[in-house]
């Protein structure tokens, strides 16, 4: 069973995003917490990674 998580940040909108490791297979995958039901884009963890730094810290 996949544990997805809604963002810290994402607690209060109305465009959130859920984030679920993947770990067997160094995947995250990203839905919109508003359909859960729904498709998940799923993206290779380092690419995660790396796209959360450059956010975070504008790299």
């Amino acid at each position: 069973m996949t544990c997805w998580t809604a963002r810290a940040r994402s607690s209060t909108c109305t465009a959130c995003v859920e984030v679920a490791d993947l770990a067997r297979t160094a995947q995250v995958g990203i839905r919109d917490s508003k359909h859960k039901a729904g498709p998940a884009l799923v993206v290779p963890a380092r690419a995660w990674a790396e796209f959360v730094a450059e956010v975070r810290y504008g790299f």
